[in-house]
């Protein structure tokens, strides 16, 4: 890895943001006279959880961004919009902190959102991740540190609304019950159903790529591909919570299968394909959001989801049957038409000792991301907090 100029390094851009926001904290504090942070909340962390919410993510991703050169054109303006929206939310935060009286702060842009300054901190790292995308593996180190540093967010303002419960009592359930936890209008349904939208509008780019346009492969060969059977798994459970009653494609079982299958579609092509499919025009922007953007996507609906029922451990052995009965069928089928999906499963220019091993070390792969997301579910994405929270962003 190697650093790049400053005006083509992330780094400035991080650098910069974080400045401006840290100086505009320190203003309020000095015209308030007392600090933003309510002291009696660090009663409800420890000193670890001060550190892995506040400083550690922050380092990682401003050491990586020394190395993330950044994207000109079009991709700039709108990466460079979207962080400029961050910071912008965040010294309107200040303006009303600065402003306020004291106690429970509803006013200003919190007449809005409960939380516009993790708001804009989101917004800001989504604007750098963009800035800076690539298929490199420092890009991507950037990205997975950007999201489990949004997983601890949520998680640390679950526990600061069970605080600010118990010290505000029924002024703050009732400014709860009028002002959403993040985003006006963007429910968790809504973010469900639009990452089931893209995840088959992504299909269905990439068979009009493949068997309209191309035509270098038959329907049974696409739709066999894992990537394809991940996505559509996506699409059957974002639109089936449309439906008012519970079914099997809107359970927390097939949510689960659905979200273990799509990160490791992820996470294999990543790994083992980026540097071996090449895509260009319509191929390309399908693979993006097939293989990157709705793993992403559900990886947030997973974080913020806290409506569904928990994963049981029980579910992880049921999950990895889908991969199993996948690694038969394709074996079969391949022995038959000496067309394999993918090259470390292909038995024409492998040994059966070499795709063994392959198979074993990805099976290996989906059981230790299954029970990560079972011990997620079950040890950080559910703190007490309140009842009416559950239900909103």
């Amino acid at each position: 890895m190697n650093a790049t100029p400053a005006l083509t390094n992330l780094c400035i851009y991080f650098v910069t943001a974080y400045a401006i926001i840290w100086v505009s904290m320190i203003w309020t504090d000095k015209k308030r006279e007392k600090p933003i942070e309510d002291p009696e909340l660090y009663s409800y962390f420890s000193k670890f959880q001060m550190i892995l919410v506040g400083q550690a993510p922050v380092i990682l991703l401003l050491v990586l961004s020394v190395f993330v050169p950044v994207h000109s054109g079009l991709l700039f303006i709108t990466s460079i919009s979207i962080l400029t929206t961050g910071v912008l939310l965040n010294l309107a935060a200040m303006y009303s902190f600065a402003r306020s009286a004291g106690g429970l702060n509803a006013e200003g842009i919190y007449r809005f959102s409960r939380n516009p300054m993790y708001v804009g901190g989101i917004l800001l790292i989504t604007g750098l991740n963009v800035m800076g995308w690539s298929q490199s593996i420092v890009s991507m180190a950037f990205l997975a540190i950007s999201i489990a540093w949004i997983g601890i967010i949520h998680w640390s303002v679950l526990k600061e609304e069970s605080f600010l419960l118990q010290k505000y009592g029924r002024s703050y359930r009732e400014f709860t019950e009028r002002t959403p936890r993040y985003i006006p209008g963007l429910s968790i349904k809504g973010l469900t159903v639009i990452t089931g939208i893209i995840a088959l509008a992504a299909v269905a780019m990439e068979f009009y790529v493949r068997i309209v346009q191309g035509a270098d492969m038959t329907v049974v060969q696409f739709f066999s591909y894992f990537t394809i059977q991940s996505n559509i798994l996506v699409g059957l459970y974002c639109i089936s919570i449309l439906s008012k009653r519970p079914i099997f494609l809107n359970g927390s079982w097939f949510f689960g299968l659905a979200l273990l299958n799509i990160t490791l579609t992820g996470i294999v092509f990543f790994l083992l394909l980026r540097n071996v499919y090449h895509p260009d025009g319509m191929g390309y922007y399908a693979n993006i959001l097939l293989h990157y953007v709705v793993p992403v996507l559900l990886l947030l609906v997973f974080i913020l989801n806290r409506e569904r029922k928990a994963f049981r451990y029980i579910y992880i052995l049921t999950w990895m049957l889908y991969p199993l009965v996948y690694l038969i069928f394709s074996m079969i089928r391949g022995n038959i038409t000496n067309a394999y999906p993918y090259p470390f499963l292909d038995l024409t220019s492998l040994s059966i000792i070499e795709v063994s091993l392959n198979s074993m070390v990805i099976a290996a792969g989906f059981g230790i991301t299954a029970l990560l997301f079972v011990l997620a579910d079950k040890k950080l994405l559910r703190p007490e907090t309140l009842d009416t929270l559950d239900k909103q962003l």
